[in-house]
């Protein structure tokens, strides 16, 4: 920066200088662990790779016997992220993709906003194809614990959110 002032207004001018040039905190980081889970009436027990929390709150929130895991993936983003997306294949054949804003970060509250959600997958089953599609507009997630975004069909499949907030960079 080049300033060509008279020396009376110098002093001034730095000072204004001085004031404005603060430092800006990098924004935290955030990891984001994503489960794409589906819940299925067919007997047998859940699948053990879902963490012990989830596999226990799960029957709470759907009346389902089983829930299987068809991808895990951990997206890192940072808070006030604009567009952060993943785009994964399944575990039996298939694709799914998620779109989503990170908005603010309450650190008093431990509280991760989101909007923009979007989520989407492709299941290959047998020789049948399906697809699972939702949107939400906001979620409010709180750091370590699980969100389940959104659930659809007669065999619901869930996308399940577990934040994790890192400090910037």
């Amino acid at each position: 920066l080049v300033v060509r002032e008279t020396p009376a207004n110098q002093k001034t001018v730095a000072a204004v200088l001085e004031a404005i040039d603060v430092a800006v905190a990098p924004s935290p980081d955030v990891l984001l662990t994503l489960w794409i889970v589906r819940a299925t009436a067919s007997a047998g027990a859940s699948d053990e790779r879902i963490p012990e929390a989830l596999r226990t709150e799960l029957p709470r929130l759907l009346p389902y016997p089983r829930f299987e895991v068809l991808g895990v993936a951990l997206l890192r983003t940072q808070v006030g992220d604009e567009s952060a997306s993943l785009e994964m294949d399944l575990e039996k054949g298939g694709l799914a993709q998620v779109e989503l804003r990170v908005g603010p970060y309450d650190a008093s509250r431990q509280v991760l906003e989101l909007a923009g959600c979007k989520f989407g997958c492709r299941i290959l089953e047998a020789e049948a194809q399906r697809e699972v599609e939702f949107r939400t507009t906001a979620a409010t997630l709180r750091e370590g614990e699980f969100t389940v975004l959104g659930a659809v069909g007669q065999e619901p499949v869930l996308l399940v959110v577990q934040p994790r907030i890192e400090s910037g960079r």
